[in-house]
């Protein structure tokens, strides 16, 4: 293979993974659901079907309710949740006119397994790993979020997996985080949507900022506070 001869210039390799990743993104992107919260020039694009999106904000910083006026929105979505303790609060939703039989509360601990007290099982994460891709194949569910990230699930190459899998099940899938990962200079991290959720907003209510969307990260900030 020729070398590049400018390395300043992007690589070939580099250019078909985000031409791959662009086509991919695209796919979707008539198919996003919309979301009144994010700020204008976003909210029609909203969140992708087929795509990976990041939330991220401090315990109590307002994910559960940002995710439960996203449902609210959207009233034929049925949500699969997936977290190492059960901490989403219900009233989240109920006061945002969601029931919760719209909603699969799935308990799963990268040390124990999902519903299981054998606590040898799958310590490096592999059985949250199994259950995130059998809810994707079901198709039984519009969103997937998952609360519980092990460093396996984190990695590049698990992400580039699940963003397959989501793709092919037209389902959205939303990582909650309790820090922002910042520094991720590559066009190609599978990370479609991050967002930053904040109590900073007027009365103390959510404020969204947008941090990256459709694969790039946006040089503005963009907030919304609701």
């Amino acid at each position: 293979m020729q070398k590049n001869p400018d390395p300043t210039l992007p690589d070939i390799t580099d250019i078909k993974e985000r031409l791959a990743l662009e086509f991919r993104t695209s796919r979707h992107a008539s198919e996003s659901h919309s979301f009144s919260l994010l700020p204008p020039e976003f909210a029609s694009r909203g969140l992708p079907k087929g795509g990976l999106v990041e939330i991220c904000g401090s315990p109590g910083g307002g994910k559960t309710q940002t995710l439960a006026r996203f449902m609210a929105e959207h009233p034929a979505l049925k949500v699969a949740w997936v977290e190492s303790e059960l901490t989403a609060y219900p009233l989240a939703f109920l006061d945002q006119g969601v029931g919760l039989d719209r909603i699969l509360f799935v308990e799963c601990s990268p040390a124990s397994g999902c519903n299981s007290r054998n606590s040898s099982r799958n310590p490096s994460g592999t059985q949250l790993l199994w259950v995130l891709h059998q809810i994707l194949a079901s198709q039984v569910f519009g969103v997937l979020v998952c609360g519980l990230q092990t460093e396996l699930v984190a990695s590049d190459l698990e992400l580039r997996r699940l963003q397959l899998a989501a793709e092919k099940s037209g389902v959205c899938v939303v990582f909650l985080k309790e820090y922002v990962r910042v520094g991720q200079p590559h066009g190609t991290w599978p990370i479609t949507v991050q967002l930053e959720v904040s109590r900073d907003g007027a009365d103390g209510m959510p404020k969204i900022t947008v941090l990256r969307h459709r694969g790039r990260a946006c040089q503005l900030s963009k907030s919304s506070a609701f």
